[in-house]
């Protein structure tokens, strides 16, 4: 994938899956430094960030920021960084769920069928009681 930021022409590609797993947890709690990140670990072409998540102590958010500072520093629009860096995200989580690994679990949810199956409900002192759901 190729993304444009300021004058330069960004190649990216996923990243190592370790990484990736890193910043999918990231994304929950703050999905614009996991953003950042993935556009750093992603960036595969000249004048790639020179920070790394080593220096970082492997802190996704930490190195996310340090980033934006490098790249905003070189004059780069932090518009165009934002929207490279979502795009980079989208790598990352392609890379966490492989699409054939989605394609193998699609329709194989029980969700909507109705069943005479037995669910847990909490009793007055905590403990949890199988109980026969009315269908």
């Amino acid at each position: 994938m190729q993304v444009t930021i300021g004058d330069r022409t960004v190649t990216l590609e996923a990243p190592d899956p370790l990484e990736v797993m890193d910043v999918v947890d990231l994304y929950g709690r703050n999905p614009n430094r996991a953003a950042l990140a993935a556009l750093g670990l992603s960036w595969r072409s000249v004048a790639r960030p020179k920070v790394t998540p080593a220096q970082c102590r492997w802190d996704m958010g930490v190195y996310a920021g340090k980033v934006l500072s490098e790249l905003e520093g070189k004059g780069a629009p932090r518009a165009e960084i934002m929207v490279a860096a979502h795009q980079a995200m989208m790598l990352v989580i392609d890379a966490y769920i492989p699409e054939e690994e989605v394609a193998g679990v699609e329709g194989n949810s029980d969700a909507g069928e109705t069943s005479a199956s037995t669910s847990s409900k909490s009793s007055v002192n905590g403990d949890s009681a199988p109980v026969a759901s009315a269908a």
